[in-house]
C-alpha cells in the first residue's frame, strides 16, 4: 500500500487511542480524551481535511485527502500556531514548490518538487532575506553548481579539490590502485566513479566508491601483458556547514600496462 494513504476502518478499530466516527467525521482521542485527530471519511478513507492536535488542542497540521490518498494543499504549524510548511500533493506525492518558515514567520526555504522529488534549486534565506544557499538537484539528489553566501550576499568560496594518487602494484600484485581524497576534510564524503548524470548530477550511472576516513579506494586487477587506457569521472559529495550537499567532480586519464 502507497505511504499516506489512510484507511479508517483500521484506525477506528483501535482501542487506545480511542477514535470515533459520527457525521463523516473520524475523530481519535489521546488517552485523556482531549482531541488528537480529526479527520472527514467516505467510505471508511479519508476523504477531505485532516486535523492533528497536540495535547493541549494546538493545531499541528492539515492535510488534503482524495478517497485516501494524499491530494491538495497541506499546511504544518509550529507550536506557537505560525506557519513552519506548506506544500501540495497530488497522487500522494508531493508536487509544485514546499515553502518552509522559521519559527518567527519568515521565510526560510522553498523547495521544488515533481512526483515526490526534489526536482530544481532548493533555495534557502536567511531570516534579513537575503540568500543563503541555491542547491541543484535532479531525481531527488544533488549536482554541481551549489552556490552559498553569507547573511551580506556575498558569496562563499570553496576550493575543495578532489586529489587522486596512484599505488603501482602491478609487477608484484597484478594490481592497480587509485586513492581518491579531497584536499579539505570534509564532513559526509562519499565518492562515486561514472559519468555524472546530465553531466551534472548524481545518478543511476555512478557506482559508490569504498570509503574509509575520507579517503576512497578504487582497484584494477591486470595481468602480465595487459594494457588498459581510459578516461575516469570522479565525483566528491559532502555536507556544508549550512547543511547543503556540495557535488564536485574531475576526470582522471588512466593509461597503464603490466609488462
Amino acid at each position: 500500500m502507497p505511504a499516506l494513504v489512510l484507511c479508517l476502518f483500521i484506525v477506528s478499530c483501535q482501542s487506545k487511542p480511542s477514535a470515533k466516527t459520527e457525521d463523516g467525521v473520524a475523530r481519535e482521542y489521546y488517552s485523556d480524551g482531549t482531541i488528537k485527530k480529526e479527520t472527514q471519511v467516505k467510505d471508511t478513507l479519508a476523504h477531505g481535511l485532516m486535523k492533528q492536535y497536540d495535547r493541549d488542542g494546538g493545531l499541528m497540521n492539515v492535510y488534503s485527502f482524495n478517497m485516501g490518498r494524499l491530494s491538495g494543499p497541506a499546511v504544518s504549524y509550529y507550536p506557537n500556531k505560525k506557519i513552519e510548511q506548506k506544500m501540495f500533493y497530488v497522487d500522494g506525492k508531493r508536487e509544485g514548490t514546499t515553502l518552509w518558515y522559521y519559527s518567527s514567520g519568515e521565510l526560510f526555504r522553498n523547495i521544488p518538487y515533481k512526483a515526490g522529488k526534489i526536482e530544481g534549486v532548493k533555495t534557502s534565506y536567511y531570516k534579513n532575506g537575503k540568500i543563503m544557499s541555491e542547491a541543484p538537484f535532479h531525481n531527488d539528489l544533488p549536482g554541481i553548481g551549489l552556490k552559498e553566501y553569507n547573511e551580506k550576499g556575498t558569496l562563499i568560496s570553496d576550493d575543495t579539490k578532489i586529489i587522486v594518487d596512484e599505488d603501482n602494484r602491478l609487477f608484484a600484485e597484478n594490481m592497480y590502485i587509485l586513492t581518491i581524497k579531497v584536499n579539505n576534510p570534509k564532513n559526509g564524503l562519499r565518492y562515486y566513479l561514472g559519468d555524472l548524470e546530465e553531466g551534472k548530477y548524481i545518478g543511476q550511472y555512478q557506482w559508490q566508491l569504498p570509503n574509509k576516513d575520507g579517503v576512497a579506494t578504487y582497484s584494477i586487477n591486470l595481468n602480465k601483458g595487459g594494457f588498459r587506457m581510459e578516461t575516469l569521472v570522479l565525483t566528491a559529495c559532502y555536507k556544508t556547514s549550512k547543511s547543503n550537499y556540495r557535488v564536485i567532480s574531475t576526470k582522471y586519464n588512466l593509461a597503464i600496462d603490466n609488462k
